[in-house]
């Protein structure tokens, strides 16, 4: 992983004279978020109903969303790379797809686009407090194309939820947490990003209202075949 930091610099002395105008993405419905800013959108269930009131079994879906707005660095017209690593609680959620993106008419090449389970000592021994979480580790260098200026999403993410919680215990609150942020422009230099992290919340069901599922039907008959067998023998035990 450390070796991607310097590498995305070396691509921006490449790209030094590589100045061109910048063009601008707006997708409609995305939140206003000040320039130079990434975000999970949505952002967080106190003002969005899709990531409030989740269950086992639910599934909900967000984009990591970047603003990147002029002026930059001296004589920068657009950012050229980034790099960014989403956690999230492996316990709570799944992620069952993701879906990166690229801004139209870039070339170039992904530097990571890396999915798993974290585990610092095999992350020259970064973010040990990760550890057990779920991550995707996204970075990438455009060699050709347009210096990118405008709002636009990097990834899509589809979660699945996995954690059960039952009355009367609370809801927890899950978070999807940036690391490793770092953005550059075409002059070469470093864009200063403004990081707005998610969260969502698993709300506490009754266990009456979860649905039987074929697993617990079988429970039950083991259990019942068990019990019959049982006092067969007894029974049995009590005639001699």
């Amino acid at each position: 992983m450390s070796l991607v930091i310097p590498f995305l610099f070396s691509i921006a002395i490449a790209r030094v004279n590589a100045q061109v105008t910048a063009i601008s993405v707006e997708p409609v419905g995305v939140a206003e978020h000040p320039a130079q800013a990434i975000w999970v959108d949505p952002n967080s269930y106190l003002t969005s109903p899709e990531l409030d009131t989740l269950k086992s079994g639910d599934t909900f879906t967000v984009d990591v969303f970047i603003n990147i707005s002029l002026p930059l660095s001296a004589g920068a017209t657009g950012m050229f790379g980034w790099q960014y690593i989403l956690f999230w609680e492996e316990s709570n959620v799944n992620l069952t797809n993701w879906q990166t993106h690229i801004p139209e008419g870039w070339e170039g090449f992904s530097v990571a686009d890396k999915v798993g389970i974290w585990n610092s000592t095999e992350q020259a021994g970064d973010y040990p407090e990760r550890d057990g979480q779920g991550y995707h580790m996204y970075a990438y260098a455009c060699m050709t194309g347009t210096p990118f200026a405008g709002v636009m999403s990097l990834c899509t993410y589809d979660f699945h939820v996995i954690k059960a919680i039952y009355k009367p215990s609370d809801h927890v609150i899950g978070f999807l947490e940036f690391e490793w942020v770092k953005f550059m422009d075409d002059s070469p230099g470093v864009i200063p990003m403004n990081v707005y992290n998610g969260e969502y919340r698993i709300v506490a069901t009754s266990r009456q209202s979860e649905p039987l599922t074929v697993g617990n039907i079988v429970l039950v008959v083991v259990v019942a075949i068990f019990f019959v067998i049982a006092l067969y023998y007894v029974k049995k035990r009590i005639l001699k």
